[in-house]
């Protein structure tokens, strides 16, 4: 049995799905090939590749002539060729007593079975361990061969179990195999390409990594340099935050301990009369900026309640998010209204989301009560969110880290030590609080903002 670990967009289901299928149906090295996907959808979409390669791919046509076109069935789901057969199935469902003919599965392959929504849940990771010692390992025979394929999307995700069992074969590859032994020219690098007030920045970087080339490459090695050299690596590691990265990349997830964000290396300023002034001693007119408000609604105010948790936040021109304040509060649905009427008076907001919940149009009203009473003009958006909470707010951890979202220094513990504290942490209302601001202001990409110039053209391979 074998499992093998790749990076995102490293071809592993191209040869693992497409290629080594196609080879065996060819030559007729296995019977009866089974491939398991994620869900039945993806799972159909392989097979169809499978399909539109055999039926015209004329340099399989000159060496097979019309072997290829032979096939006594064709279905979304299964295929024929000379006494071969190839089957599709999704992940977690009942595959038993399945054969062709004499032959029960000679291959197994699952690629990219794990779903990356569904892994974070522990029930539905042992679930799914459950259904593959269960179904899958009985599906074959001693002849079977068992390929697992895919990204380590978590630390207790299957296809890290499996490469930690003896009778399996583990392969583990990683974009960046050996990092630049110069640090310091690298954060030099990334100061540039993170200044949202260089509208240029990406060419500023780009520039001095091409005045430092030699020294910034020294001791590097990536697993793919015609297509991700190790700059493009580094400016992904910049742009979608270590956690993305370390596990897209690195197959090195991080686990549910782990902190996404280090609170004492956050960017903060100080508002003194009107005035932003920034760590940097630069400074912006807070009366320049449209400040928004957000509320993540508790219900009920006891000590082991959920904390409601209100935030203020601006855009800058340049892109960069000043959260101008935050309340986070064990309080009734009355005084949440109130005190988030009171916190867009205060800041002249002129939009308020508010999380839909199950209390929703009680607390609209009761927000739509303390507007009319102070004459405050103030647009209310309810919020549905369908995303899982913690990928939500882990999202957030690039522009933090890059100092692109900052903090008022002088706002709430609470929201320091709750940020500090996730995702382990008891409570996240105010970093979710954040997140419900931040995605007010950008509408379309936390990344967002003035963005001039092309991007350095990335080297192009030569596909097959």
């Amino acid at each position: 049995a074998l499992a093998v670990a790749a990076p995102r967009g490293h071809a592993k289901s191209t040869w693992a799905s497409l290629l080594l299928p196609i080879h065996d149906l060819l030559y007729q090295t296995e019977r009866y090939i089974v491939l398991i996907s994620a869900t039945l959808p993806q799972a159909k979409q392989r097979l169809r590749n499978i399909r539109h390669e055999l039926l015209t791919n004329r340099h399989l046509r000159a060496v097979f002539g019309d072997l290829t076109l032979q096939s006594r069935e064709w279905s979304t789901r299964r295929v024929t060729l000379g006494d071969a057969a190839l089957e599709v199935f999704s992940a977690g469902t009942e595959i038993r007593g399945i054969s062709h003919g004499a032959w029960r599965p000679t291959k197994i392959i699952l690629d990219d079975a794990e779903d990356s929504a569904a892994v974070e849940n522990p029930e539905r990771r042992e679930a799914l361990l459950t259904w593959f010692n269960e179904v899958v390992e009985n599906l074959g025979n001693g002849y079977t061969h068992l390929q697992v394929v895919g990204t380590v999307l978590h630390p207790e995700s299957l296809l890290r179990s499996l490469m930690q069992r003896p009778d399996f074969e583990a392969m583990l590859f990683r974009s960046v195999e050996a990092w630049a032994t110069d640090e310091a020219l690298w954060a030099e690098w990334r100061r540039r390409l993170t200044d949202l007030d260089d509208p240029e920045r990406e060419h500023t970087a780009h520039a001095f990594f091409e005045a430092h080339r030699d020294a910034m490459l020294a001791g590097t090695q990536v697993l793919w340099p015609e297509k991700e050299p190790y700059d493009e690596l580094q400016r992904q590691l910049v742009t979608r935050g270590r956690a993305a990265f370390f596990q897209e990349k690195q197959n090195e997830p991080l686990s549910a301990e782990s902190q996404v964000f280090d609170v004492s290396r956050l960017a903060t300023f100080s508002l003194d009369h009107g005035e932003i002034r920034t760590e940097r001693g630069e400074t912006r007119r807070l009366a320049a900026l449209t400040p928004v408000v957000y509320l993540d609604p508790a219900l009920g105010h006891t000590p082991r309640s959920d904390h409601a948790a209100i935030v203020v936040a601006a855009r800058d021109d340049a892109g960069r998010i000043h959260v101008l304040d935050a309340w986070l509060r064990r309080a009734t649905p009355a005084a949440q209204a109130a005190q988030l009427i009171a916190m867009a008076q205060r800041w002249q907001c002129g939009r308020c989301g508010v999380e839909s919940n199950g209390f929703q149009e009680l607390l609209c009203d009761l927000i739509e009560r303390e507007r009319r009473e102070r004459g405050l003009a103030l647009s209310v958006e309810p919020v549905a969110h369908t995303a899982n909470k913690v990928a939500r707010i882990s999202r957030l951890e690039p522009p933090v880290a890059n100092g692109w979202i900052q903090f008022r220094s002088d706002l709430t513990p609470e929201l320091f030590q709750q940020l500090g504290q996730f995702p382990r942490g008891a409570h996240d209302d105010g970093p979710d609080a954040l997140e419900g601001a931040v995605a007010m202001l950008e509408r379309g990409g936390i990344l967002r903002g003035r963005r001039t110039g092309a991007r350095p053209a990335v080297r192009q391979v030569q596909a097959f």
